[in-house]
């Protein structure tokens, strides 16, 4: 019965939203009329933000004609090879404005306006803002045609609809009927996490994957009771499927219950881009940086303002010694499809043997990470299990005991709130702990050290960060790599180097994967200091080798190259003919670029000349004679 009064209750509130927003006013944009499939939906967790439309498919190729979905009139266009790529902006006479993304072309008229601004700008990206009315559709005219252009992997449209705040409105709430799903959602795993220093899973302060078992018909359990003790955040790892489609999208909806009473609920049905990237506060940022895994959190964490929680203590667990809890989690996606897992918590008393230790002849290893404001400190195959450890700063050390060991390690914990410890000491072993200071995320904060400096303006964190810094020479690894940003920092390098080429010498990180990323940066003296949103291992690297350009194709109709560069990256490239400015079209995913004539009646004759220039100032010329 408490079941199926909450469907009730949840199939009005989503019937109640969609009839908040017009009906039947705006007609589907491919194919209107037909059956159509989704790659995409609203709210579809993305790297550092949330996806923000709905990518319609089409057919797997480009130049799938856009239709008009209500009248209205060019108010934007915009050309780029990165992101949205040629995109279109409309606005109707409901106030909303429509958005399509990824275009192959427009029409002939809205095609000679860009082709007009570019050779005007001399820049294959521009940026339009039509005169209100002066390019008019009525519902049904064909707009654009879908493609592949900006950051799209594969031909599709991305298409939005805003309101007048230019918040993104969950499409499907606008009630097309060419998208059908009686797909209920998929549950993967969820996991459980200590989030107080007291708090314990299977007696470890750790956090813990479980793979859900499907029942059928949207059921799910996990298989076994969990046992556990304190303050545990809860997270799930879910996608949505829709009718005809293998695609894994986002769910709208999340809810949380114990023992039948309402504990938290997530709901997401516009998105707005100032606080999109807030996402990676609602997800578990390392599972999602470092392996490409999408745990929604079921609690609001420190630092997400995000506006799409209710909840109970912020959706904390909070688990006592005696208790037994009845978890269930209910997903929901945009067509009212629940799938839903159950699963019992039974609370545990915190054990510090785990197991009857054992000595080994391996060497003894130290190892830490940071969850929050606990530092955990693990010794494995120890000397000993029964002498207290030492933790040191510059001024004072303090005995700690052990939280809990097992057959052959011991667990130390520590609230970094109480302190920042320099060295951890355990029977004559050391280990070097690399924290510098205690970064608030409200205030501007700075960190300085021999050769670095990083500069934190507030708001650029969501959290307390307890900053770790290492140097040696000409480069430093500050923070985990997986320490997400909301804002940008600053970070300086200082060179204890002479270094002759500065304008080549650019500041460069390591990413999680080992992969050079170019960062840049400015000089002043012998100090280099770049914008960044990415923490981790920063270096100085001198780029002197200039960009690769490969002919494809070169006559009196086509010009083609592909261009790359193997480590700053590309910054420009330029094309002239017989003097004149050229237009070249630049798909960057795959380094193509190729000419655009202004007049393509006009055959290429003449002298060619193609210039391409890497971020560090590296610059290659192709020359040609037609």
């Amino acid at each position: 019965m408490r079941l199926l009064s909450i469907l009730l209750l949840l199939l009005f509130s989503i019937k109640s939203t969609s009839q908040n927003y017009p009906q039947g006013y705006f007609k589907f944009p491919i194919k209107p009329g037909q059956r159509n499939y989704l790659a995409g939906t609203l709210g579809e967790l993305r790297s550092h933000h949330y996806h923000s439309g709905i990518d319609i498919k089409t057919e797997g190729r480009v130049g799938l004609p856009i239709y008009a979905p209500a009248d209205g009139y060019v108010a934007r266009i915009k050309v780029s090879p990165y992101g949205y790529g040629k995109a279109l902006y409309i606005q109707h006479p409901n106030g909303y404005t429509t958005v399509y993304a990824h275009i192959d072309h427009f029409t002939k008229e809205l095609d000679a306006l860009i082709l007009n601004e570019q050779y005007r700008k001399k820049s294959f990206s521009v940026e339009l803002y039509p005169e209100k009315g002066k390019y008019s559709f009525k519902q049904g005219d064909i707009i654009s045609y879908a493609g592949n252009t900006g950051s799209s992997q594969a031909p599709h449209l991305h298409f939005e609809i805003r309101n007048a705040a230019q918040h993104s409105i969950d499409p499907l709430l606008f009630g097309f009927k060419e998208i059908l799903d009686h797909t209920k959602p998929l549950i993967k795993k969820i996991a459980l996490s200590s989030e107080s220093i007291d708090a314990r899973i299977d007696h470890r302060f750790q956090r813990k994957e479980y793979t859900a078992i499907s029942l059928g018909n949207g059921k799910y359990k996990i298989n076994s009771t969990i046992k556990a003790h304190g303050k545990l955040g809860l997270e799930i790892k879910t996608y949505d499927q829709l009718d005809g489609a293998s695609n894994l999208n986002g769910v709208v909806k999340i809810a949380t219950f114990v023992n039948g009473v309402p504990y938290f609920t997530y709901h997401i049905q516009k998105v707005n881009f100032g606080t999109s990237r807030v996402m990676d506060c609602h997800v578990n940022y390392e599972a999602m940086y470092l392996r490409k895994n999408y745990f929604n959190k079921c609690y609001v964490d420190d630092g997400n303002i995000l506006p799409y929680y209710k909840s109970k203590d912020k959706g904390y667990l909070q688990i006592a010694d005696t208790g037994t809890y009845q978890v269930e989690i209910q997903v929901t996606d945009s067509y009212n499809n629940i799938s839903s897992l159950s699963f019992k918590i039974q609370g545990q008393t915190p054990l510090q043997t785990l197991a009857s230790h054992t000595y080994s002849n391996k060497k003894t290893n130290i190892r830490y990470d940071v969850h929050k404001n606990i530092l955990k400190l693990s010794v494995d195959n120890p000397k000993s299990f029964s002498n207290p450890a030492i933790l040191k700063n510059s001024t004072h050390s303090k005995e700690v005991n052990y939280a809990y060991h097992s057959a052959s390690s011991i667990v130390y914990l520590w609230d970094l709130r109480e302190g920042l410890p320099s060295l951890f000491s355990h029977c004559g072993e050391e280990k070097k702990l690399n924290f510098v200071k205690q970064i608030s995320p409200h205030k501007n904060e700075h960190v300085h050290g021999k050769n670095y400096s990083v500069y934190f303006p507030a708001k650029v964190l969501y959290d307390t960060l307890y900053f770790e810094a290492e140097e040696s020479q000409n480069n430093v690894h500050l923070c985990d790599v997986a320490t997400p940003l909301f804002k940008y920092a600053t970070v300086s390098l200082k060179s204890s180097d002479h270094i002759k080429a500065k304008s080549k010498t650019k500041l460069f990180r390591t990413d999680h994967k080992n992969r050079q990323v170019y960062v840049g940066g400015d000089w002043k003296e012998n100090q280099i200091s770049a914008k960044t949103r990415d923490l981790g291992k920063y270096y100085l690297k001198t780029d002197s080798i200039a960009p690769s350009i490969k002919r494809t194709r070169t006559n009196y109709k086509d010009i083609y190259f592909y261009i790359s560069d193997n480590l700053s990256g590309i910054a420009s490239f330029e094309a002239y003919l017989n003097g004149e400015w050229l237009l070249m079209n630049y798909d960057v995913g795959n380094g193509l670029i190729w000419s655009q004539r202004k007049d393509p009646s006009i055959n290429y004759s003449g002298n060619f000349v193609l210039k391409v220039s890497d971020n560090c100032g590296n610059m290659s010329k192709f020359t040609h004679t037609f």
